[in-house]
């Protein structure tokens, strides 16, 4: 199931994360978020707005998850100075 959705609002991209009950960060999560994002800059909009389904963005992340997948896995579109 894709967690997931990009929609086009005129020059906006929307992507709607859907996972419920409260739209946990996980690994299958932060894979559909790397396809919307391939996605959108296939055809980049003006804009990106990041929205969810139910009472929360993101209700947390699985920290355990991401600690065995490695840093050089989780580093990738955002880099810090």
């Amino acid at each position: 199931m894709t967690e997931v959705r990009v929609d086009r609002v005129g020059g906006v991209a929307v992507l709607t994360v859907d996972a419920p009950s409260l739209n946990l960060y996980t690994a299958e999560l932060h894979e559909d978020f790397a396809r919307a994002l391939d996605a959108v800059e296939a055809d980049p909009p003006r804009a990106v707005l990041v929205r969810a389904e139910g009472k929360v963005v993101s209700g947390g992340v699985d920290v355990a998850l991401f600690a065995a997948r490695g840093r050089s896995r989780r580093r990738g579109r955002c880099s810090t100075p």
